[in-house]
């Protein structure tokens, strides 16, 4: 699984507007959660952390857990 720049593609949102869980990447910081965007921020729903769009430099989908 490679990482995608935020500037690229953003992450696929559901009909409540809020993605998978993702890995995203900020000044190098690693952090994982639902997300959802609004007015150029990001916000991590299990962190009660935002930050703006272009903090968040790159983000990935979890990978699938092993199957054994």
């Amino acid at each position: 699984m490679n990482w995608i720049k935020t500037k690229d593609k953003l992450p696929d949102c559901d009909n409540d507007g809020c993605s998978n869980e993702v890995i995203i990447c900020v000044d190098g910081e690693i952090f994982t959660g639902t997300c959802y965007w609004e007015r150029e921020k990001i916000f991590m729903d299990e962190m009660d952390a935002q930050f703006a769009l272009n903090e968040v430099s790159h983000w990935m989908p979890l990978p699938e857990p092993p199957e054994d």
